[in-house]
């Protein structure tokens, strides 16, 4: 990320993975504070043209690093003693680096079973990965929802504001301006996952038990799910919500207001967000 440290530097490691996850979280809602002040447009940024191979320029080590890698007789850094996320994404990156210098121009992974209709793109194996585990053997089952909770008087506007304590008031003051302007309750919600598999967060009302509040983690929608409208349906998904507030699973958009929910298989775990 270009950032150079001084050799003594007393920042613990701790503190160097906590600033580098502050510094990504920032870097993710770039779009939403600076891109009217400083656009980013991808497309503009300049290829790759140095002489340097891909591989040696994306795979700088420390001396801790390289010597681990002399010891164990490898060019190819050992797994950290702890589940190290960054760690994971430098070394797929330095095997698809190496494997495009060589030729390569498409990365193709298969499942667990090696089932050639589940191969995918490098990029999308670990959300693959994710759902093939947790939807292995689960039942689908069709819900309706609407995009208001009760009929809207002429002179108002209807808007369900969905929140956590992650929120800031700056995601506060953005999504209530955005549905208030620019959506329309007499309208289907977006479909930003189109055929795909995503995770909804459901969530009982707290003053009434009769329907649940449904959003998907882009927050790209937030809709009512009634129980009047799916009871079947909806005794499942308050089986699945036992002893708790709020559940996620996996469902797939199938119409304007439905979705076809797996309740009965829950994701490896529950998203921060």
């Amino acid at each position: 990320m270009g950032v150079r440290l001084p050799k003594n530097t007393k920042i613990s490691d701790a503190d160097l993975h906590k600033r580098l996850r502050q510094t990504l979280d920032s870097a993710q809602r770039f779009s939403g504070l600076l891109a009217s002040v400083i656009p980013l447009n991808l497309s503009e940024l300049p290829k790759w043209t140095s002489s340097v191979s891909l591989v040696n320029a994306i795979a700088p080590l420390n001396l801790a690093e390289a010597q681990q890698a002399t010891l164990s007789g490898s060019n190819v850094i050992g797994p950290p003693a702890s589940k190290d996320t960054f760690w994971e994404i430098r070394q797929i990156l330095v095997h698809f680096a190496n494997s495009w210098g060589i030729g390569h121009k498409v990365f193709i992974l298969k499942d667990k079973d090696a089932s050639a209709k589940w191969c995918i793109v490098l990029r999308h194996w670990k959300k693959h990965k994710e759902i093939c585990r947790s939807l292995k053997g689960g039942t689908w089952q069709t819900i309706t929802f609407s995009r208001t909770f009760a009929p809207v008087p002429e002179n108002l506007v209807a808007s369900s504001l969905m929140y956590n304590r992650f929120d800031t008031v700056h995601d506060l003051g953005v999504r209530v301006e955005k549905d208030i302007k620019h959506e329309d309750p007499n309208t289907p919600p977006p479909n930003i996952h189109q055929d795909k598999a995503f995770l909804v967060k459901f969530q009982l009302e707290l003053e009434q038990k009769s329907s649940m509040l449904l959003c998907d983690r882009q927050r790209s929608f937030g809709v009512n799910w009634s129980k009047s409208e799916d009871r079947q349906a909806f005794m499942h998904g308050e089986k699945a919500m036992t002893g708790r507030k709020k559940i996620y699973r996996w469902a797939r958009r199938v119409g304007d207001y439905q979705l076809s929910v797996c309740f009965d298989r829950a994701p490896e775990a529950d998203p921060l967000r």
